[in-house]
């Protein structure tokens, strides 16, 4: 299970309060041109996300948590970060509106 919330533009800050400690960051490619750099909380099941030149119709960064960190790699949190922007893409592109 995933629990994510966003971050806005100019929040300064995580999702959920001040700077936090990180035990591994990665980059990913989420599509062509947009990518992402994901950090890892020292408590092992959560992340913060930043969205390098984000578009305006996607938040800047997102932060979330995993239930079960065991059976997490940087794939798994790569594919879930794609999946979240497929589905804010089409939201865009239909609806013309933003998801959060």
């Amino acid at each position: 299970m995933v629990n994510m919330g966003v971050r806005m533009r100019g929040s300064g800050e995580g999702v959920d309060g001040p700077p936090y400690s990180y035990d591994d960051s990665w980059s990913c490619e989420v599509e062509p041109g947009l990518m992402a750099h994901v950090r890892r909380r020292v408590d092992g099941r959560s992340f913060d996300v930043d969205f390098v030149d984000a578009p305006a119709w996607m938040p800047a960064g997102m932060g979330f948590s995993v239930s079960d960190p065991e059976h997490v790699s940087h794939e798994s949190i790569d594919e879930e970060i794609r999946r979240d922007v497929r589905v804010w893409r089409r939201e865009w592109e239909e609806t013309g509106r933003l998801w959060f």
